[in-house]
């Protein structure tokens, strides 16, 4: 049942014996005299039975802990002791100098029920209502975007021990929903040590021992799979069958001799850790890879709010959340501009916040040839009447289409070959093949915004708002908000979303966020 706070002030409450110790500008302060506001119980009544069970620990309170140990990246069992001996801690959450807090597992419990629940985004959702009722949050302005990895809370595994561990998953689940099967899969399979956890016990400077190991553990997962087909099989076995396909397949190929060999190279969207199905391999740069998960933010540069932030695997492109990180767009009367870097500047990404209404800042990748001759914009290109010129002062009309909506406009060989331009424009040997320019679906649009960012009004919208956003990356992530506490997409969100609404309420206060009984919230 939902329990509910006792506002009635105790005989030994710290903030009447000890609140001058603590600092009146302190976050412990401010949360002290505006948490009764932020949150209520009743916020949180639709986690708990209306009729049975105890009362739980008031959830207002749970949250304000939440908050804490999010902005001072402690963990459960830390917060909980610091709620028992730290003064500040007791101010913040209106406690007496005695009162001994409640047990770690009830910050599990709570952020379970709230992940499940029909509003697990209720707490940083509630930081932007406070945000928009203060007018510090307008449907109109600016929208900065960028993502920062976060770090897997799980070590990466190589091949052997992905399917070892997802074939040992499944034969553990299998114990009890399916005795019957699991009996069935273990008669097939070649090895029986996946009872077992770690790696199987051969000779690893063996090359041919390597190689038998990995084509045995291919097979015995193939059995396992075969023996699953048709089958109907329960939530949890049915997505470790799944898992197992994935990861059986991803990194492997069969030779000539029908033996299952490592491939070269990372297989794309590839699953780096059964303990944690979700996480990806990333890359921010050419030398800067990680393995985790993106936190893609939308900021407001004049505030440094955070209006938007998500989490997805870190193979996800920093464009493909564009469109989520900017709800306003589905308002009346918004007027949005939308501020980012080159990783944001693809021609489909640019035309889809253009529809939806956006006004756009964003640096697109130069025209450039990756082999020294002509870029493409030195070429004079008539999508209309389907011609091309290329610097010579040569006009094709040869033309042809591709599957992705591009077409590639192509120069005569024979005009090629004895060109004085030749050298600048193409380092093929062939005499046989002339210049050939491929021009994409959204090729307009990009000439658009290259030429945009050439502007003296691009440069200063760009170079005055898009910096904010390293700022406030950098509140979210210190702390504890660079690494996953926990395993799983949708346990890493809720992480990031708290971490983003403790965050924002910092930033609100330092903007002078005050409660009046007659007006609500406001700025002083």
């Amino acid at each position: 049942m939902l329990g509910t706070a006792d506002h009635q002030t105790e005989l030994l409450d710290a903030d009447q014996l000890c609140g001058h110790l603590v600092p009146e500008d302190s976050i412990h302060r401010k949360l002290a005299v505006l948490g009764d506001k932020l949150f209520s119980d009743r916020d949180f009544a639709d986690l708990f039975d209306r009729a049975r069970g105890r009362h739980s620990v008031p959830p207002s309170l749970v949250a304000k802990v939440m908050l804490l140990q999010s902005l001072e990246g402690t963990s459960d069992r830390e917060s909980v002791d610091r709620m028992r001996r730290d003064i500040g801690w007791k101010v913040a959450l209106g406690l007496s100098l005695q009162d001994e807090g409640f047990h770690p597992t009830v910050l599990t419990y709570f952020r379970e029920r709230l992940r499940t629940s029909a509003e697990p985004r209720r707490i940083f959702e509630r930081f932007k209502q406070v945000a928009t009722e203060a007018g510090l949050l307008t449907t109109r302005g600016v929208r900065v975007l960028d993502s920062t990895p976060v770090l897997s809370a799980v070590q990466t595994q190589d091949t052997v021990s992905l399917i070892k561990g997802a074939l040992r998953r499944v034969l553990m689940l299998l114990t009890k929903a399916n005795p019957a099967t699991k009996a069935a899969i273990e008669s097939a399979l070649s090895r029986d040590d996946y009872a077992y956890r770690g790696k199987p016990a051969i000779d690893w400077d063996d090359e041919p021992s390597r190689s038998m190991l990995v084509d045995e553990l291919v097979r015995d997962a193939l059995a396992a799979l075969g023996a699953l087909e048709g089958k109907e099989l329960s939530g949890e076995v049915a997505d470790a069958a799944e898992l197992l396909a994935t990861v059986a397949g991803q990194d492997v190929y069969q030779d000539d001799d029908g033996n299952f060999r490592i491939r070269k190279g990372v297989a794309k969207d590839r699953v780096i850790s059964v303990v944690d199905p979700d996480a990806r391999h990333g890359r921010k740069s050419k030398n800067r890879h990680f393995d985790g998960y993106q936190a893609h933010v939308a900021v407001d540069p004049e505030t440094e709010l955070v209006t938007e932030i998500e989490v997805a695997p870190g193979s996800t492109h920093e464009a493909e959340l564009s469109r989520e990180l900017l709800p306003e767009l589905d308002q009346d009367h918004a007027e949005v501009t939308v501020v980012a870097d080159t990783a944001y500047g693809s021609g489909a990404n640019l035309k889809t916040l253009q529809e939806a209404g956006a006004s756009t800042v964003i640096k697109t990748q130069r025209d450039k040839n990756t082999r020294g001759g002509f870029p493409k914009s030195a070429f004079q290109i008539d999508l209309d009447a389907k011609i091309a010129t290329c610097p010579a002062g040569v006009t094709t009309a040869t033309i042809a289409s591709k599957k992705d909506g591009s077409v590639e406009f192509r120069f005569p060989a024979e005009t090629c070959a004895c060109c004085p331009l030749r050298q600048q424009c193409t380092t093929s040997t062939d005499a046989h093949i002339g210049r050939r320019v491929r021009v994409g679906p959204h090729e307009k649009l990009l000439a658009e915004a290259r030429a945009q960012q050439k502007t003296d009004e691009f440069k200063v919208i760009y170079n005055g708002k898009r910096p904010t956003v390293e700022r406030v990356i950098y509140r979210v992530v210190r702390n504890g908000g660079r690494k996953a506490r926990y395993r799983g997409r949708a346990k890493v969100r809720e992480q990031i979303w708290t971490k983003a609404a403790a965050e924002n309420l910092v930033r609100m206060l330092r903007l002078g966020l005050v409660w009046r009984a007659e007006a609500g919230w406001a700025t002083a």
